[in-house]
């Protein structure tokens, strides 16, 4: 779409430097006749070319010549699912939905005209943040007590009964966990630490802490990056 746009505002910008060199190009040439004759042939194929890149736009189909296609595209709403709490980020894996936020929840999708709420995990009751790999999903949470951050980490999810889904593992670390990604056997934590002092949060540092989790049950710290260091 950018490519078609920007060819048809060239396209305009040549037209109008060929109108203007025409006027100057009279002086310049004895054959007046003939001179305006190619610069009118030359303009006439230009503006053929403006139209058709126009024609492609407007009609959503493909001109020849010019390799540039454009699809319209049109959404129509199937269906509505309202869920309790706040929801914070998606992620769809065939027959399943599953959105953090105020707790995990688990959405059957398999009919898209009528999404089903399999469950809602109560072991994490504010998700930030989670991904899912295979039957697991590894689930951000942070505990604040008084305003300060009283724990923080990751929780494991066993999915393959999406109806029930069990609790395997716990991972704790110092400060507060920003994200999550993984990648196979390993889980890949930013955090960042702070204090409070009179009131005031006081940065101390930030690091990577990357998580060995091939025992869903017993996940353990692989190595940690400072990068205040």
């Amino acid at each position: 779409m950018r490519r078609i746009i920007f060819r048809l505002i060239i396209l305009s910008l040549i037209l109008v430097l060929s109108l203007f060199m025409s006027s100057c190009n009279i002086f310049r040439y004895s054959n007046l006749d003939e001179t305006i004759a190619e610069l009118q042939e030359e303009n006439a194929a230009l503006k053929e070319q403006v139209e058709e890149l126009t024609s492609v736009i407007e009609s959503g189909g493909s001109g020849s010549g010019t390799g540039d296609s454009v699809k319209k595209v049109s959404f129509k709403n199937l269906s509505n699912l309202f869920l309790s709490g706040f929801c914070h980020g998606v992620y769809v894996d065939g027959d399943y939905a599953y959105t953090g936020g105020e707790n995990f929840k688990i959405i059957d999708i398999s009919d898209k005209e009528n999404p089903a709420l399999l469950s809602s995990s109560n072991e994490v009751q504010w998700a930030p943040d989670f991904k899912v790999q295979d039957d697991f999903a590894y689930i951000t949470y942070t505990i604040f007590e008084e305003n300060s951050v009283s724990e923080s980490g990751f929780k494991i999810l066993n999915l393959s009964d999406k109806n029930n889904p069990g609790l395997p593992g716990t991972y704790k670390i110092e400060g507060q966990v920003i994200g999550i990604s993984v990648e196979g056997e390993y889980a890949y934590l930013p955090y960042q630490v702070y204090n409070r002092e009179n009131g005031q949060y006081i940065f101390e540092r930030s690091g990577l802490e990357i998580v060995d989790i091939s025992d869903p049950s017993s996940p353990v710290l692989y190595k940690e990056y400072d990068y205040t260091d």
